[in-house]
């Protein structure tokens, strides 16, 4: 209760310069990111499980979780955690920005960034993304998040796919290529182009969960043990508000 009543007063009031918990409030909810315990959700900092992690963002309620990394864009520079591993990236009003249509082989990515500097197995990833623009052209589009990313690439991906019902979809990419997704689950209500939606990807063991919208897929693989996480596209424009990086603790 008292850490809960120190760091509503101090960042509501924006005196986050200096503070380890500021300079920035990605949700505007009045506590700063680097305390905020759910840093990308508006809420009130309960946290039932008492693992840090609040209640409405918790991936995994119940179970000992942590925020091992959150990227916001607020401030409007780059992240320095962040690298461009192929295609274009920039931050622009707040948000991370792929703004480019590519076109050319849909089994290779068109875009990619990773989190630098981190090895984990068992992660949860979740990201707000707007989806500007499909590629007409193009059969499928995906906008996606990689976990246990690795040189290649190689890794897991949890996708939200454009493709005749749009679907929350995994593929396991081997040498940038990934033909065909290994599971899939039919969105309740489809991707709408310009509204906000929140992709989540996990690779707990050998279990590996996408949800998009909602609406979850699973598969089970141990092709990839150790890697990093990152966000891309193939055949579209997207925006991403944050990324949260999860882990067991």
């Amino acid at each position: 209760e008292g850490e809960g009543e120190g760091e509503g007063e101090g960042e509501g009031e924006g005196e986050g310069e200096g503070d380890p918990c500021g300079p920035f409030d990605e949700d505007g909810d009045g506590f700063f990111d680097g305390c905020d315990r759910c840093p990308g959700v508006v809420d009130g900092q309960q946290d039932a499980d008492g693992d840090g992690v609040g209640d409405a963002c918790d991936p995994r309620p119940g179970e000992a979780d942590q925020i091992l990394a959150f990227l916001g864009f607020a401030s409007g520079a780059w992240p320095p955690e962040l690298s461009v591993a192929f295609g274009g990236f920039t931050v622009a009003n707040g948000q991370l920005v792929h703004d480019a249509l590519v076109g050319g082989d849909s089994s290779l990515l068109d875009g990619l960034v990773l989190l630098q500097g981190l090895d984990v197995a068992d992660v949860i990833v979740e990201a707000r993304v707007t989806v500007l623009q499909y590629d007409s052209a193009a059969g499928v589009d995906n906008v996606l998040i990689g976990t246990r990313m690795r040189a290649g690439p190689d890794g897991y991906l949890c996708s939200a796919r454009n493709s005749n019902p749009d679907t929350a979809a995994i593929f396991v990419l081997s040498s940038g290529s990934w033909p065909s997704p290994q599971a899939t689950a039919s969105l309740t209500s489809g991707v709408n182009l310009g509204e906000p939606m929140t992709v989540r990807a996990s690779s707990i063991g050998s279990a590996h969960r996408c949800t998009v919208a909602g609406t979850t897929t699973s598969y089970t693989s141990s092709a990839y043990a150790t890697g990093t996480v990152g966000v891309g596209v193939d055949d579209a424009r997207a925006t991403w508000d944050y990324i949260t990086v999860y882990a067991p603790q």
